[in-house]
């Protein structure tokens, strides 16, 4: 026989267990219609249409391969799972629908889709992350807080997104990868408040942005990272109004493409990172630091004012051309066969601590000369050289300034086989000359 204090134990346990099951079930509401439905229509969710309210509230899953459809009024709710795992399920936003929502997660399987002035607002102090495929097309329009995406972005057809902060290759959850891309054409638009190619400050991965078509892109701050791609072409433009950093990937303008710096652009920062530009870059300012290559076609770099201090810097293809000032620091410079060219009209030019140039990458004869860096289309008022150079590896020759020009005279030249012993070790031939620069500087 129980007594009067156990029955009491036994009643709160029940009511408690009743209580988490009932805040269990009306903790999600699942769509149930198989084909297209409307989201207002209660019929279509398990447990009600998905609300705003406190909690317990009805966290949205779009998961049976369905297809949820706002295409009138407007809608409110705080969570949803578009797909889930290897369940699809389709979000459509259009015609004259709204949907106003705290946070909301993309899935791989899952699709959203904004267009025809459909409109969709994800609250600022959340996010919305896009793991599968997220399109915003025909004037529809997305605004949205952070978002990172390991899926696929595509704006066009004057479709506008205005995001917070963007990760292109870049979540929250590992197992959902480490890829993304985004493409802006056809007239779409997108703002953001800082945007990184190849993943977020806490979440890296690779990321490939395209923008062409007239699209355009206007973002307060821009990197690209970890073997990234940005390319634009066919008139379409992108403006950094808070600087960018290309650390390591493959920047690509043509075709009428246009980029836009306002204030800084630093280029390289790491060793085992190799940065290749082609195309106009245009910044107010562009700091060179190591690894930086010239991709098909050559970069020119058009800014008021530069500073280098570069390793690995390959010569070819590659043109400053400024309006104030170039500042060039100790360069570890490759030389491709072609020289640096220093373009523009500026007050000062200057050249000052040690630098090494490595041929590695060409053949020479002995008794030619080859121009190094070359600045006779640059109109300079005041050119200081205070600065020393020298060949790296196993080659001989002098250096000597004329005309605008920095040329090596070689005077011996190695055997192939002693080319290929100085290409085995340019790797600590070159940190040997860092290590040296920096005793010598400090």
């Amino acid at each position: 026989m129980k007594t009067p204090i156990l029955k009491t134990l036994t009643l709160i346990l029940t009511l408690s267990v009743s209580a988490l099951n009932v805040f269990a079930d009306s903790d999600y509401t699942y769509w149930t219609n198989p084909g297209t439905g409307d989201w207002s229509e209660v019929s279509n969710w398990d447990n009600g249409v998905p609300t705003t309210e406190s909690y317990p509230w009805n966290w949205a899953m779009i998961t049976n391969g369905g297809t949820a459809v706002i295409n009138s009024g407007q809608v409110n709710y705080n969570d949803l799972d578009v797909g889930a795992n290897d369940n699809a399920g389709t979000l459509l936003i259009t015609g004259n629908g709204s949907a106003y929502a705290y946070y909301t997660s993309i899935r791989p399987s899952g699709i959203a889709v904004v267009s025809d002035h459909g409109y969709w607002e994800v609250d600022s102090s959340g996010y919305l992350d896009v793991h599968g495929a997220l399109t915003i097309t025909d004037s529809g329009m997305v605004k949205s807080g952070d978002s990172d995406s390991t899926g696929s972005l595509l704006v066009n057809g004057s479709g506008y997104w205005r995001v917070a902060t963007l990760g292109i290759g870049s979540g929250t959850i590992s197992s959902l990868g480490t890829a993304g891309s985004l493409v802006i054409t056809e007239s779409g638009s997108v703002q953001s408040d800082y945007a990184a190619i190849g993943g977020s400050y806490y979440y890296q991965g690779i990321g490939t942005a395209s923008v062409s078509g007239s699209g355009h892109w206007e973002t307060d701050g821009l990197s690209v990272h970890n073997d990234s791609t940005l390319t634009i072409t066919d008139n379409g433009s992108v403006h950094s109004r808070d600087g960018a950093n290309f650390g390591a990937g493959t920047v690509s303008i043509s075709g009428n493409g246009r980029l836009d710096i306002d204030g800084e652009l630093s280029v390289g920062g790491g060793w085992n990172n190799l940065v290749t530009l082609s195309g106009t870059v245009r910044a107010d300012q562009v700091t060179l630091h190591d690894s930086i290559k010239a991709g098909s076609g050559g970069v020119v770099y058009e800014a008021g004012s530069f500073y280098a201090d570069s390793s690995y810097f390959y010569t070819g293809g590659q043109t400053l051309r400024a309006g104030a000032r170039i500042e060039l620091n100790g360069m570890d410079l490759i030389y491709t066969g072609e020289a640096l060219l220093l373009e523009g009209a500026v007050d000062d030019l200057i050249f000052t601590e040690d630098f090494w140039v490595d041929f590695s990458q060409v053949t020479l004869a002995d008794g030619q000369g080859y121009v190094i860096i070359d600045w006779t289309g640059l109109v300079a008022q005041n050119v200081q050289l205070d600065a020393t150079f020298d060949a790296a590896g196993d080659v001989e020759g002098t250096f000597s300034v004329a005309g605008g020009q920095l040329v090596f005279n070689a005077t011996a030249v190695p055997e192939p086989a002693t080319w290929f012993l100085s290409g085995a070790g340019l790797g600590i031939l070159l940190l040997t000359m860092r290590f040296r620069r920096r005793n010598v500087q400090s």
